[in-house]
């Protein structure tokens, strides 16, 4: 505190040759040391998102069900946007097969009965892509694999590569997804789950997942979801083309 007084009364003495706005601020610098430091309140879960007032808005999970009604339909508007949007842009080395709307399950941090929405991309890579993960364990480059991602977890599992993470899309970064990539000789059939954590890092309740396909070598299926709070998430690869499926390995990231 006695650095931050010696701060403003030297501010005061410079305010006398300075041009008045100057002075202004660098007054208000020195103050706001002293006010800003107390330590900020912990965010209670789940976290809002920071958003731009050009994208949706998710209300407090106490709000009115019509002001959720109005953020789902605006949500719904915004995922059908990104389907085109996934079809003209993928990342370097890659095409995109196909894009659909999956609906949301049970999307963490929303009431019941909202319906919002995700989305599902099929796509082929050549070689895989060449790229090292943001967080979580890295990996030899020519094995990670995590189209389209800009922050993600990745690590290998069953005859490929699963991740969970960010993406940006229409300029949104609120978009989290959960991609299989198979790097196996043949062709597997089986869907990608986006979820939320379980126990330790397991799959525990399932957001978007993907229809029944079959993917061939360095072919991808992810799904994605226009989240509306922070979570831990999940990405889960499950084998087979009916229940009961057969879980190819898990990836798990804050996000």
């Amino acid at each position: 505190m006695r650095d931050i007084l010696k701060a403003i009364s030297f501010s005061s003495r410079f305010c006398r040759k300075a041009v008045l706005l100057s002075c202004g601020l660098t007054l208000l610098v020195a103050m706001s040391l002293a006010v800003g430091s107390e330590p900020a309140a912990a965010m209670p879960n789940p976290t809002p998102l920071p958003t731009s007032s050009a994208f949706p808005v998710a209300p407090g999970i106490n709000a009115p069900i019509s002001a959720w009604q109005h953020y789902a339909a605006e949500q719904r508007a915004a995922t059908r946007s990104a389907v085109g949007w996934l079809e003209a842009h993928h990342s370097p080395g890659c095409s995109v097969l196909s894009v659909t709307v999956s609906p949301a399950i049970n999307p963490p941090g929303v009431p019941p009965g909202i319906q919002l929405d995700g989305a599902t991309i099929v796509g082929q890579c050549t070689g895989g892509l060449k790229t090292t993960p943001s967080s979580g364990t890295a990996v030899p480059a020519v094995t990670a694999t995590c189209p389209n991602m800009a922050l993600y977890t990745g690590r290998a599992v069953t005859n490929g590569y699963e991740c969970v993470g960010t993406l940006t899309i229409n300029g949104n970064s609120n978009y989290v997804g959960a991609v299989y990539t198979y790097q196996g000789t043949t062709s597997v059939t089986g869907h990608q789950e986006l979820g939320t954590v379980g126990s330790g890092c397991s799959p525990g309740t399932a957001v978007v997942n993907g229809s029944t396909t079959t993917l061939s070598p360095n072919q991808y299926q992810e799904p994605v979801y226009l989240r509306s709070s922070s979570a831990i998430w999940t990405a889960t690869w499950w084998q087979g083309s009916t229940s009961p499926y057969t879980s190819w390995g898990t990836v798990c990231g804050s996000y």
